[in-house]
């Protein structure tokens, strides 16, 4: 008959690898990007939702961030950036209420990553 043991010890040694991989991958995912990333407090001028592109007040390079055209964002609409699509459906909700309400919107804007000269906006927040 088969050690039991034996079979419960590989099993923990299995567990084992599998904690020491998902924290090397975690450790992968977790590592600086090249770019920066930056929230920003401003005005939204613009939503066009056709090129998923947010015209904004203030130059997002003010606060240390490197692009292009400071003055708008890109949203992820179709998701090929990495995003989601739906939720980049909800920013531009967000940034048209923004704009509807005449107040400030929080962008979180990362440099890393461009499209036309455009950072992208990983997040946009209706102030409370």
């Amino acid at each position: 008959m088969p050690n039991r043991g034996n079979h419960s010890t590989r099993a923990l040694r299995g567990t084992t690898v599998a904690s020491a991989l998902s924290c090397a991958i975690g450790f992968v995912w977790a590592a600086p990007s090249f770019g920066a990333a930056a929230t920003v407090r401003t005005a939204v001028v613009s939503v066009e939702r056709e090129s998923c592109v947010i015209e904004i007040a203030e130059d997002v390079n003010t606060a240390g961030l490197t692009c292009p055209d400071g003055n708008s964002v890109y949203l992820d609409c179709d998701g090929s950036l990495g995003g989601n699509a739906s939720i980049a459906t909800l920013m531009l909700d967000v940034a048209e209420a923004a704009l509807g309400n005449n107040v400030d919107a929080l962008l979180h804007v990362d440099d890393s990553i461009m499209v036309d000269g455009r950072c992208i906006a990983r997040r946009i927040d209706y102030p409370s």
